[in-house]
């Protein structure tokens, strides 16, 4: 990838949705994913990014009122966020602080049991994401800060 593209992409993704999704596979069995999402009226915009990037895919959200134009969305999941991501993350000003837990996160090994630690990463992820707390994305989180939508040890034994 060029750098100006990379330059581009980064501040383009600084606007994206930064996430580690709980999921569900046949089984029933709980696992976590994470992905980057971004969203655009523009389709050709999002087509633009999958091309540079060779990564994700773009699917169509239908508006519901007639009000309303169709949108985009652009969506990388699992491993290949870290690929995403060790390209644009010199670049990244805003969303620096999630894409340096998301890449935390895919350096453990996959198929393990999920830690403590992974657990503290999905919770600082989260909390990253709750409104208000952008502009405070940039300092780390204490681990005495707790949420609502923390996963505690004790839900992770029950998914397991």
């Amino acid at each position: 990838m060029k750098k100006e593209d990379k330059i581009y992409l980064a501040g383009f993704l600084d606007g994206a949705n930064f996430t580690i999704t709980k999921c569900k596979d046949l089984k029933g069995c709980v696992y976590y994913q994470p992905s980057i999402n971004a969203y655009s009226s523009s389709k050709e915009i999002l087509e633009w990014c999958k091309k540079v990037t060779n990564l994700g895919h773009v699917v169509c959200r239908k508006a519901r009122s007639p009000k309303h134009s169709d949108s985009y969305e652009w969506q990388v999941r699992g491993y290949k966020v870290e690929k995403l991501l060790k390209e644009i993350y010199p670049y990244l000003k805003i969303k620096r602080k999630h894409a340096e837990l998301l890449l935390q996160w895919c350096k453990r090994k996959k198929g393990s049991p999920y830690t403590e630690e992974d657990l503290t990463i999905v919770n600082q992820i989260r909390e990253l994401n709750k409104k208000g707390n952008l502009l405070r994305a940039h300092t780390s989180m204490g681990q005495g800060q707790t949420s609502n939508c923390m996963v505690t040890s004790r839900e992770l034994s029950k998914e397991r």
